[in-house]
């Protein structure tokens, strides 16, 4: 039963004016309050549950594309970091809590997780842990996402296996730079690998090269080994004629 309305003057810019009216019993308020809030979070499961189910698919549709998974229980933390992150040309799925996030990993490997770490049931701190167990810092970069800014809680986060972290309030610069820097380091990672995989190959195909014209060396070898023992003998047969004939000569009378 508030109010509102705006005035805007062309060059100036735009005033929004709203009202509320002053509450007659607070405890009615709180009360109603409480109310909406059980609503919402009834309603939140089905509501990134959605995200879970249409993983696969918006994968499929942007393909090509950096895909990162955020994993947080609040839906308005989720929409805040999608809106900053689609307009980099991010890829974005989300996750309500750790198990919805390990099931979106069933089925494909996000290039960049960022993780809240107070979650229900799961903690931040369980899941990056168990993301760990199968997945190198350099395969999968962890940016922690937390309102505890404690350094025994940051130490904590980065010891169960995350990358960096991004303390709650965060400036839209501040993510999109941790962000940008470990995929940089991802494709960093991946290209040295790549690398590797092709000296690797190169190294194999040389060896078998090499393998190669050592036997062919031994092949030619043998058969010049064949050809002189064939020159030889040749050879000693028109030396061994004369030699009989030059012993004969000798024992022959004058």
């Amino acid at each position: 039963k508030g109010t509102i309305s705006v005035r805007s003057e062309e060059g100036k810019g735009s005033d929004f004016i709203f009202t509320l009216p002053i509450a007659d019993d607070q405890l009615e308020v709180a009360e109603m309050m409480s109310s909406v809030l059980a609503s919402d979070l009834a309603d939140r499961p089905s509501q990134i549950a959605l995200k879970v189910d249409d993983a696969e698919e918006a994968s499929a549709s942007q393909s090509g594309l950096q895909t990162i998974l955020i994993v947080d229980d609040e839906p308005v933390n989720i929409q805040v970091l999608q809106n900053q992150l689609v307009i980099q040309n991010y890829n974005v799925i989300a996750a309500g809590d750790a198990f919805q996030a390990m099931e979106i990993m069933e089925k494909q490997q996000p290039d960049l997780i960022l993780l809240d770490l107070m979650m229900p049931r799961m903690s931040g701190y369980e899941l990056c842990t168990k993301i760990r167990e199968s997945h190198t810092a350099t395969e999968l970069p962890i940016i922690i996402l937390t309102a505890k800014n404690q350094t025994d809680d940051l130490v904590k986060g980065l010891r169960c296996g995350a990358n960096d972290y991004v303390s709650k309030p965060f400036a839209k610069e501040e993510l999109l730079s941790r962000v940008e820097n470990q995929l940089k380091l991802l494709q960093f990672s991946k290209d040295l690998k790549n690398s590797n995989h092709e000296l690797r190959d190169l190294n194999q195909t040389l060896e078998a090269r090499i393998q190669e014209r050592t036997k062919e060396i031994e092949e030619k070898n043998q058969q010049l080994k064949q050809l002189l023992q064939v020159l030889c003998h040749d050879l000693m047969n028109p030396f061994s004629s004369l030699s009989n004939i030059a012993q004969l000569l000798e024992v022959s009378p004058e």
